[in-house]
């Protein structure tokens, strides 16, 4: 296999959290939300695929902040 492992700095996430959830439709785009860092967090990041690069995707955030959270994809 070819495949090698690098730190991608411009995909870091918006804050350092443990406990979220991932998700992705599929081929272009995925998101990581909520997570507990010095407490729990609504925040949501998008992260682009093609371009390897996350933002806070604000119009994605939790209702209410969650921590220890599952994720599910659209794609199979």
């Amino acid at each position: 296999s070819t495949d090698t492992t690098a730190a991608q700095t411009s995909a870091n996430l918006s804050q350092a959290r443990y406990g979220l959830a991932g998700l992705s439709e599929g081929t272009t785009k995925g998101y990581f939300a909520g997570g507990y860092s010095t407490a729990s967090a609504a925040t949501a990041d998008k992260i682009t695929f093609s371009t390897d690069t996350t933002a806070a995707q604000t119009s994605a955030n939790l209702s209410q902040a969650r921590y220890y959270l599952a994720g599910v994809s659209e794609a199979l």
